[in-house]
């Protein structure tokens, strides 16, 4: 096949290249015309001298005998020239990848949509054909919601991809239901889609990708993707068929779903764009092989050798505005379609972009004649731009009318007054007057400045009448002795605490007065409290430790290490799962737990835990029966938000099985984890 093939070439003198869609070495996918059948196909071509060309043949053969309508049927395959190629249905509508990009599906649409493709593998399974490349990317939505699939064993061996079982095309097929509800690819085959987590070598299950999946569903994909042969009574997860019905079941009645689909507009890309007419006459087309006078005609080779790098739909015409008009341009009125008895000079209506056609010709597209442009009559000078003007409708005559554009320059707004003035205190009633005059005449008049020590010799403001003694009162002491006489009250003070704590002192000796009869010492206070406080909490021994996990599949998680945390050496740990989601009502669970057995009832009075990392919010159970779940259970204890270094307190706890329930992990690398190092139970 020569490398400049391109846009615009036409294979076997029918199939004519528009869009290259996609390529993988020097295979190549395109949307074409038809132009025998003038409908849009899509075309598989690789060079003819490549093993591949026969395999490709020969799929596209065995593929044409596919009748179920789910699958976009083979129409032709041929050698010709340089290329092989084979020529499929085209489907107009989106692709599951090009949904998937946004966001996940919802589950019910999910198992509607995969159990669709399901069907349709079944009976290709039937007819011993294998699909070889299920991926997102074949799946297409069409514009009528039904689902359809492409590629069938084309893609596969367009693609140089090695011979497809049965058994992979099942693990595909779960592989897309993988997809459409986590995002993330699981397949064998390559997609442009993100590759699913592992853990281990092994697919992480769709709800510890993404909470709210159903069980059934994310059970079918671990089966499926992780275990070779799945227990599934009565579905044969092996097959396509037992997928097909596994999924109908789930899903119920399927009414509506495709109506449902196109009302989503999941496939509104669009109509196929329409190709020229003159790309769908034929034209010759130059061959390496053309003779000189075939290259030399300019005329005929621009025609076809023109690129269509864009949708080839048909320009629609724009309207052109109406102009508008202003006090100096008024709008004429229409005028017929022949000529004015008198010469009237005419400015042609601005339009967006293009040309507008002259007046009395019609438009030779498909759309409807533009009307001829509006006229206006220049009265003034011709260079006066174009005002913006303001409609008026007359409700009973049906006139238009519009406002005139204002002659003058209004005048601007008046001044704006100055505020009056006003005073900064409000004036003295009369009243005020009085009881002013009345006060200095009872007092006396003003003492003169040499009284007061901060006076500054000026006369401005009012000065502060000195009060007048009574007769017979007590004179004022001088300034400074009540200072006086309360330093030495404080220091007397002083003096009486030193002694009375000597005093105490020697009091409490032995020998002393204060001592007993017969010379012994007094215990001291804090001898006494020492001796009556209660014993250090001791560790309690543990004889087994395991987890719990109500809401996982086996009901525990990582049961064989939980004796990790209890062997007193720190660097054996035990740990939860990893989780991309932290635990909480929106996550994937509420929480994990780790189960210790005391041997017996006894009285607790505290826990200590090393963790590693942090923060981690736990709850400490107390109870006499080992639990499977915390349900129903008042916690006797609890940190939130607990360091490396946790001491929970435990009061009035009592019983044989300590259960400390894990709510909120601390974030790692890869997601949310815990780790426990060691615990130690105080009795």
């Amino acid at each position: 096949m020569p490398s400049t093939i391109r846009p615009g070439d036409v294979l076997a003198d029918r199939y004519l290249l528009i869009d290259l869609l996609s390529e993988a070495g020097d295979g190549r996918f395109w949307r074409a015309h038809d132009r025998v059948l003038a409908r849009h196909v899509a075309v598989h071509v690789i060079p003819a001298r490549t093993e591949r060309a026969d395999e490709l043949l020969e799929a596209a053969r065995r593929c044409a005998r596919l009748t179920d309508r789910r699958f976009l049927r083979v129409l032709d395959a041929e050698v010709t020239g340089d290329a092989c190629y084979v020529v499929n249905e085209w489907g107009t509508g989106m692709s599951l990848d090009l949904m998937l990009q946004h966001a996940p599906l919802a589950p019910r649409r999910a198992a509607w949509m995969v159990g669709e493709v399901a069907g349709a593998i079944a009976a290709a399974h039937a007819a011993d054909i294998t699909h070889g490349r299920l991926v997102p990317e074949n799946v297409i939505v069409d514009l009528s919601g039904s689902v359809r699939v492409n590629g069938c064993a084309v893609d596969a061996a367009l693609k140089g991809l090695p011979p497809a079982t049965a058994r992979d095309d099942v693990i595909e097929l779960v592989g897309l239901l993988y997809a459409t509800l986590t995002g993330r690819w699981p397949g064998r085959s390559p997609s442009v889609m993100p590759t699913a987590p592992l853990d281990g070598g092994a697919v992480l299950r769709p709800r510890q990708v993404r909470a709210g999946i159903p069980r059934v569903l994310d059970e079918l994909c671990d089966d499926v993707l992780n275990t070779d042969t799945p227990p599934r009574a009565p579905y044969d997860l092996t097959t396509a068929r037992g997928i097909a019905d596994y999924l109908r079941e789930y899903v119920g009645d399927p009414a509506g779903m495709a109506a449902l689909e196109a009302e989503r507009g999941t496939s509104a890309s669009g109509t196929i764009p329409a190709v020229p007419a003159a790309l769908l006459t034929p034209l010759p087309v130059v061959r390496p092989h053309d003779t000189q006078s075939d290259r030399e005609r300019p005329v005929e080779r621009t025609a076809v050798r023109a690129p269509i790098t864009a949708p080839l739909a048909a320009p629609t015409a724009t309207p052109a505005p109406t102009p508008t008009p202003t006090a100096e341009t008024p709008v004429a009125p229409a005028t017929p379609a022949s000529p004015p008895t008198a010469p009237v000079e005419k400015v042609d209506a601005p339009s967006s972009g293009a040309e507008a056609p002259a007046s009395g010709s019609t438009s030779s597209g498909d759309d409807a004649p533009a009307p001829a442009p509006r006229t206006t009559t220049r009265t003034d000078n011709v260079d006066v731009p174009t005002q913006a003007g303001v409609p008026i409708f007359d409700d009973e005559t049906d006139d238009v009318s519009w406002l005139a554009k204002r002659s003058e320059t209004p005048p601007p707004p008046p001044d704006f007054e100055d505020p009056p003035e006003r005073p900064l205190f409000a004036p003295e009633t009369p009243e005020e007057i009085a009881a002013r005059r009345r006060a200095q005449e009872t007092v006396g008049p003003a003492p003169s400045e040499e009284f007061w020590p901060w006076a500054t010799g000026h006369r401005t403001g009012a000065v502060l009448p000195h009060p007048v003694q009574e007769p017979g009162a007590r004179r004022r002491d001088k300034p400074g002795r009540t200072w006086l006489q309360l330093a030495g009250f404080l220091g007397s003070l002083v003096a009486l605490l030193l002694i009375v704590a000597v005093v105490y002192q020697l009091m409490g000796r032995p020998g002393t007065s204060g001592g007993d009869d017969d010379g012994g010492s007094t215990p001291s206070p804090s001898a006494s409290s020492t001796e009556s406080a209660p014993p250090a909490p001791a560790i309690v021994p543990v004889v087994g430790a395991t987890s719990i996990d109500p809401e996982g599949s086996d009901g525990e998680e990582n049961s064989d290490r939980a004796g990790n945390a209890v062997d007193g050496d720190t660097e054996t740990t035990w740990n939860t799962s990893t989780y991309f989601q932290q635990f909480g009502p929106g996550g994937l669970k509420s929480g994990v737990g780790l189960q210790l057995d005391l041997g017996e009832s006894l009285a607790l009075t505290g826990l200590e835990l090393d963790l590693v990392g942090s923060p981690t919010t736990v709850q400490v159970y107390v109870s006499d029966e080992p639990v499977g779940s915390v349900d129903g259970l008042e916690p006797v204890g609890g940190a939130e938000g607990a360091s490396e270094q946790a001491q929970i307190a435990l009061t009035g706890a009592t019983g044989r099985y300590v259960t400390i329930w894990i709510t909120s992990l601390p974030p790692v690398a890869d997601g949310f984890r815990s780790e426990v190092s060691e615990v130690r139970v105080l009795g």
